[in-house]
């Protein structure tokens, strides 16, 4: 509970985004131990990460998106293309499960 009330303030001095401050905060606070792993961390750590993802998708820009140059896109759908085959073939290579 601490961690929430004085995140605000600890992202304003580091100047950070608050849910940057509190991811942080959360991993040296699991660093240190002073979470004990149980069903309901785990609850909350799936809601705060289905938050963080909310979060993520409302920063989204689909006007620009969806605007974007053909180029650009042809660019990032062959990144993204390149980027699985690789990990694709590295899982296969080291016969990595899935």
């Amino acid at each position: 509970a601490l961690c929430l009330l004085f995140s605000p303030h600890i992202a304003k001095i580091l100047r950070l985004p608050l849910s940057a401050t509190e991811i942080i905060l959360g991993a040296v606070i699991a660093y240190f131990g002073f979470i004990g792993k149980s069903e309901n961390f785990a609850l909350l750590a799936n809601v705060g990460f289905y938050y963080l993802m909310f979060i993520a998708g409302m920063e989204v820009n689909l006007r620009a998106f969806f605007n974007m140059d053909k180029e650009v896109a042809k660019k990032s759908f062959f990144y993204i293309f390149l980027l699985y085959a690789l990990s694709s073939l590295i899982v296969w290579i080291f016969g990595l499960s899935l």
